[in-house]
């Protein structure tokens, strides 16, 4: 059974409030309005991270500083430990795991990151949010093209995939140094 670490002051919302930018925590009027259909507990926007890698780390940074509620769900209870002093909204568990993903607040989630560095593990968490969520934006990681495209099969929205921005990267990299009058283009 997971265990639970949430710390620090929450950020409870009770209502909509937008600032002179018309957004509320980054979010437009229109994907508000968007979201007036659903229950009262699914219009402000909550974002569940499996994975507490670097990836992970990166997007509960990027909430935390935008004021977006979230949890994340990390299997290494050291880790767990280690950043629920720092008032990270952390749970002890296996994101594959109904019940984990279920403490975790999947059915509410408006966006689901699954960032754990395994594709197996990313597709059969994805295969369990979708029993629990249909309708929240899911990007899953993935090592390689062909877990991708399962990815998307299995409900995916959007996948990033290793192999594909390492290969972008050492275009780019290839491209530069390739270039006439570098010396290693022998020219």
């Amino acid at each position: 059974m997971a265990m639970r670490g949430r710390c620090g002051k929450g950020q409870e919302e009770n209502g909509i409030l937008f600032g002179d930018t018309g957004k509320y925590n980054g979010w437009s009027r229109e994907h508000i309005r968007i979201r007036e259909g659903m229950p009262e507990d699914r219009r402000q926007p909550f974002v569940v991270v499996a994975g507490f890698g670097l990836p992970g780390r990166s997007l509960v940074e990027l909430l935390r500083s935008r004021g977006i509620e979230y949890m994340v769900i990390e299997l290494n209870p050291q880790i767990c430990d280690r950043v629920s002093a720092g008032h990270v909204n952390i749970l002890a568990g296996d994101a594959t795991d109904l019940e984990t993903l279920r403490q975790a607040g999947v059915e509410r989630a408006t966006l689901i990151a699954l960032m754990i560095p395994d594709d197996e593990v990313n597709l059969k968490s994805l295969s369990n949010v979708r029993k629990l969520n249909s309708s929240a934006h899911v990007i899953a990681r993935c090592s390689f093209t062909s877990s991708g495209f399962e990815a998307i099969r299995r409900g995916a929205n959007q996948t990033i995939v290793a192999e594909q921005v390492v290969a972008r990267e050492l275009d780019r990299l290839a491209g530069n140094l390739l270039q006439p009058g570098n010396p290693v283009a022998g020219q």
